[in-house]
Formats: C-alpha cells, structure tokens, sequence
C-alpha cells in the first residue's frame, strides 16, 4: 500500500511545478495524529512551493539534489562523533551550529553581529 498513487513524490517535484494540494484528504489515513501530521507538512509545502520550481532550477544549473546537504551533515557530525564523546542535545546543536559558520566562513559576520546586538 502507498501513500502516493502514482509516479513518486521526489520524481514528481522534479517533473513538474504543480504541487498536492495543502488540505486534500489522505486516502490512507484520513483521521487522527497521522492525518495531521500529513495536513501540517502539505501545508508547510504548500507555502514554499516557489522555493520548488525544480524544472526551471534545473536547465538554470541550480544544484537541486541533496547531495551538498547531506555531505555537510557528514562533516559535521564527524565532530560530534568521536571517541569517547558523548554530547546532551543543547550542547550537540551549539556544536553544529558553530562548525557550520566555520565550514561556510561566516565566522567573523556572526561575532561582527554579535558585537552589534
């Protein structure tokens, strides 16, 4: 059984700009927390469905995989990851968040904004 009739979710954004709609009812779980787990991620979709237009991104070069996001992740969890480590919650995402302005340069624009605040 799925949840998507037809062609695949991600092979779908990747043919056309045209997007589910936000409130239509799911045929496999129409009531209940999983149905509106699913009418609260139509509807976060549905507001950034400019952000989506992935065959127009494509032929422009845009890179629209998840490759990129997926390698950072890597390389930043490769931090939290070593031997003998141990990391709360808290602790774990101050950690990513400072080696992702590391990883991306933009150290000296978040302590020059911290300084302004």
């Amino acid at each position: 059984m799925t949840v998507f009739p037809g062609p695949r979710p991600e092979n779908f954004l990747w043919a056309t700009s045209a997007q589910p709609g936000a409130d239509a009812p799911c045929p496999v779980h129409p009531r209940g927390p999983k149905a509106e787990a699913l009418k609260s991620f139509r509807q976060y979709v549905a507001k950034r469905v400019n952000m989506t237009d992935y065959p127009s991104y494509r032929p422009a070069g845009y890179d629209c995989g998840s490759g990129p996001t997926e390698s950072l992740c890597g390389t930043l969890t490769a931090r939290l990851k070593g031997r003998s480590m141990h990391w709360d919650n808290e602790n774990a995402e101050a950690i990513m968040a400072l080696g992702t302005l590391y990883y991306y340069d933009l150290w000296q624009n978040y302590r020059t904004n911290q300084r302004a605040a």
